[in-house]
């Protein structure tokens, strides 16, 4: 009886990943034993993004000019893995590329017209810090764009190819520009006085003057007003000298 039909036992096992599934099922005959798995995978589509990512990439937008609206589909409860330029993991649903790049037209600008239809299309504005929220991003393309000031320090940034900040006014690592002219930092309050039209104040320079004004007339004002007290000011000079010579004298 052992002999022909043996023991039978079944188990069953499922082991779940991210959007992964394995079931394992076991097969016990005499004392052989066989394990049987298949696996299923969900579809991308069922992906959704990470909530710290998502309003990461909302900052992003808030702090760029896009005259042209390429982000539209940029929502507030929209799914970032869905957005236009967003590229997230197929496992782990991390944002890790973003493809922000204007594209020129190779043959050149045929027309002033054309060349201003691609100004309206580019992103303006500076990167803001919130894209190092974004510790998963190994691809960034924000080239021929428009977008000035100096990129945010963070790991993933200062890692990417320098040609990803190619076409703009930016400056930084991994740009060979340092935000430096000539060793030297630049001016900000110079930068700020240009923005202002030049009207920028220097109020140092007014305090010291304004308080030179009110110590002369405070001291001075009084003795031209008032006869009395400019005849006993010089008399008191003249006590005073008449007793610095004595001193002196000795």
């Amino acid at each position: 009886m052992e002999g022909s039909l043996g023991f039978l036992f079944l188990a069953f096992l499922i082991i779940r990943l991210p959007n992964f599934f394995i079931f394992c099922t076991g097969h016990s005959h005499s004392h052989n034993f066989f394990i049987f798995c298949t696996g299923h995978s969900h579809s991308h589509s069922q992906l959704r993004c990470i909530d710290t990512e998502r309003h990461a990439l909302l900052t992003f937008k808030q702090d760029l000019i896009d005259p042209l609206n390429r982000l539209s589909s940029w929502t507030v409860d929209g799914d970032c893995c869905h957005w236009l330029g967003v590229v997230c993991h197929n496992l782990t649903a991390h944002v890790h590329q973003l493809h922000l790049r204007s594209f020129p037209p190779s043959g050149g600008f045929e027309s002033e017209e054309q060349y201003e239809a691609y100004e309206r299309s580019m992103f303006g504005g500076q990167i803001p810090s919130s894209v190092s929220s974004l510790f998963f991003l190994n691809h960034l393309n924000l080239s021929n764009n428009n977008l000035t000031g100096k990129i945010p320090l963070s790991t993933q940034l200062q890692s990417l190819d320098p040609s990803s900040f190619f076409g703009n006014k930016l400056c930084g690592p991994p740009l060979a520009d340092n935000c430096t002219t000539n060793g030297v930092k630049p001016n900000n309050e110079n930068i700020r006085s240009k923005e202002t039209g030049g009207l920028g104040v220097d109020w140092f320079y007014v305090s010291m003057a304004l308080g030179f004004v009110v110590g002369f007339w405070s001291v001075c004002g009084p003795l031209l007003l008032n006869k009395q007290w400019r005849i006993m000011y010089f008399q008191l000079l003249d006590h005073m000298e008449f007793k610095l010579k004595g001193v002196i004298s000795f």
